[in-house]
């Protein structure tokens, strides 16, 4: 009831802000129209605030190879795993909104694989097999369409060859995905495959350890625009429907980068990442009316470096779809 009361608060307000840009309401409900991919994930995928540069996630850039006919909503968040997303109530938030012909895209096993956190950990074969199959049984359950991803590499280089660090999870999901008939991107296969043509020296500054030393888990904007091209290559492989929106795949490899001594990677440690909530626009630690006021302010305008926060869902536009996604999670605090 308060989380009712909440939207219906906003949404006022907001309408109230905006009585005089009737085209804006327009764009709105095409907006609405249209498809929209909702992402779940880890920190390897989540969108992160122009202050944690040059950390990006590839789910922050997948958009930029589909028309802006389909959406795109980055639940991903840090330090998740399919069990915790779950437990937090963040795959509840999807399903509330999802609708007939939309997407749940699933990326897990980082996270899942700390068994020092109870929280997050689900062995391979049971716990995880069993939380993937609820996010396709209930994407299902709204006419929605659940699509599996493995995990992504990390950069675990040795003897000359990149290893998979989750080679059970990667099993695990895909015979949930045969076993759901569900389409499944091998994401850890093909980033492994595309790393091996282009050698160490250019995929290292792929990674954050090229920029501070020591992570070799999360991505470089580089390198997360590098895997959200190969996400968008794997949707056309798996002959989904949305592969119609796309536009192009065309993005240059790198062709010079500092030569650097190939190392063997450590045993993957939990990540200590910082949570960041894409709705808390001011980061004033609390999603609340101060966001919404922002985005009132900034609604249909045309989106710069001093307004992108307000462009939440990166869909080049300031709209009532950023509204929503606060909407959902008015009053969060971010811990």
């Amino acid at each position: 009831m308060r989380k009712v009361i909440s939207i219906s608060l906003i949404l006022f307000v907001l309408f109230t802000c905006l009585m005089m840009i009737p085209q804006g309401l327009l764009n709105t409900e095409a907006a609405a129209a249209k498809p929209t991919v909702y992402i779940c994930g880890d920190s390897t995928v989540q969108t992160y605030s122009a202050s944690y540069a040059p950390q990006a996630g590839w789910g922050q850039f997948i958009a930029k190879y589909f028309t802006t006919d389909i959406l795109f909503v980055n639940k991903a968040i840090a330090g998740r795993s399919s069990k915790s997303f779950i437990a937090d109530g963040r795959l509840d938030e999807i399903i509330n909104v999802i609708k007939a012909n939309d997407y749940l895209f699933v990326q897990f096993g980082h996270n899942d694989a700390t068994i020092s956190k109870p929280e997050r950990y689900a062995e391979p074969n049971t716990t995880y097999k069993e939380c993937l199959r609820q996010f396709i049984d209930r994407a299902r359950a709204k006419s929605a369409i659940p699509v599996l991803i493995t995990p992504v590499a990390r950069l675990n280089y040795s003897n000359g060859i990149f290893k998979n660090d989750f080679p059970a999870y990667c099993t695990a999901m895909k015979e949930v995905a045969k076993e759901k008939n569900v389409p499944c991107i091998d994401l850890m296969s093909k980033s492994i495959s595309y790393y091996t043509s282009l050698g160490y020296d250019k995929v290292y500054p792929f990674y954050m350890v090229s920029s501070n030393g020591t992570d070799y888990t999360h991505f470089t904007d580089v390198g997360a625009t590098q895997i959200a091209r190969i996400v968008s290559e794997g949707v056309k492989e798996a002959g989904l429907d949305m592969a119609k929106y796309l536009i192009s795949s065309d993005v240059s490899t790198p062709t010079s980068t500092p030569t650097q001594k190939p190392i063997i990677t450590p045993t993957p440690k939990p990540s200590n990442t910082p949570i960041f909530i894409p709705e808390d626009i001011n980061r004033d630690k609390i999603v609340n009316m101060s966001d919404v006021i922002l985005i009132a302010q900034s609604f249909n305008g045309s989106v710069n470096e001093s307004n992108k926060r307000c462009d939440i869902n990166n869909d080049g536009a300031i709209n009532m779809s950023d509204v929503i996604r606060v909407a959902l999670k008015f009053n969060v605090i971010i811990d």
